[in-house]
């Protein structure tokens, strides 16, 4: 069976993260109140609860303890809260997708940790709006997922010839399917109508030069994504390995120090992180 880019994001076009677009909607309303954002986040327990556990986590490393959304709300910020809540409701928008294909546990934990490198680098860097480099990071694979449920026979012998070849998981894609899961991911979080930056960092992480509006996300995207494969976070098919190029380094300001850094950073972080963004309950 053949596929066309657009058909096979089809199923996912009309089911975006509602509860991200409806909070998303309330903050741009001038007139909705703080009661209008937790009714909204309070209609989802499971997602108040993985809030909560967010913002009591080291990833923010706040003094107190946050005990209720309202709380968390008034300093957070709503924008992060935002990044947040579309993390996390992205994730339960794919299931059933055969574990004989890829595991789940995999697939987030190579996103996670991709998230937690894109903090740390952005950090680095200098940056002040780490939870959009986070997201960025955590879904910029999120195209392979459509692939994954979609096509699941042909996502099995791509990752079967990623394994014996030297060609990038993104080439073997363009050969067998016509195109590859970043332009699968850019495609889906376009059709979501989510920022334009989510959308070209998922398209270009293999390409981030590609990039016109946010090539620093992209690149740093890339680097991460490059690092935490070859730190053995995850398995999406492509093998690490991957040694990266002293260019790309300086392209974001990192030194070979930092990202001896930054792999301690992720190993002692990336469990309690999964556990944070994989509460179900």
């Amino acid at each position: 069976m053949d596929f066309k880019l657009d058909d096979i994001v089809d199923d996912w076009v009309a089911s975006p993260p509602e509860v991200y677009f409806k909070f998303k909607q309330a903050v741009e309303n001038p007139e909705s109140s703080f009661k209008d954002f937790s009714v909204i986040i309070h209609s989802d327990p499971a997602l108040s609860v993985r809030l909560l556990k967010i913002v009591n986590s080291p990833f923010y490393g706040f003094s107190s303890q946050i005990e209720t959304v309202d709380h968390a709300m008034s300093i957070v910020g709503l924008d992060q809260l935002m990044e947040m809540i579309l993390a996390t409701t992205v994730m339960d928008s794919f299931k059933g997708i055969p574990k004989d294909v890829i595991k789940m546990e995999d697939f987030w934990m190579h996103g996670i940790a991709c998230g937690l490198a894109c903090q740390f680098i952005a950090k680095y860097r200098g940056e002040t709006e780490l939870d959009r480099f986070y997201v960025s990071g955590m879904l910029h694979d999120i195209g392979s997922l459509v692939i994954f449920k979609k096509a699941p026979a042909k996502a099995k012998l791509i990752m079967e010839k990623c394994l014996d070849s030297e060609l990038s998981l993104a080439e073997i894609e363009t050969e067998v399917l016509g195109f590859h899961h970043g332009q699968v991911g850019g495609a889906l979080l376009k059709a979501w109508k989510l920022p334009a930056r989510l959308i070209e960092v998922a398209t270009y992480h293999h390409h981030p030069e590609k990039s016109e509006h946010y090539r620093v996300d992209a690149y740093v995207t890339h680097v991460a994504d490059i690092i935490v494969r070859n730190m053995g976070m995850g398995f999406l098919g492509e093998p690490g390995g991957q040694s990266v190029d002293p260019a790309l380094l300086r392209e974001i300001g990192l030194s070979d120090g930092q990202v001896s850094l930054l792999e301690r950073d992720i190993e002692d972080r990336i469990r309690d992180t999964m556990d944070m963004f994989l509460v179900s309950s």
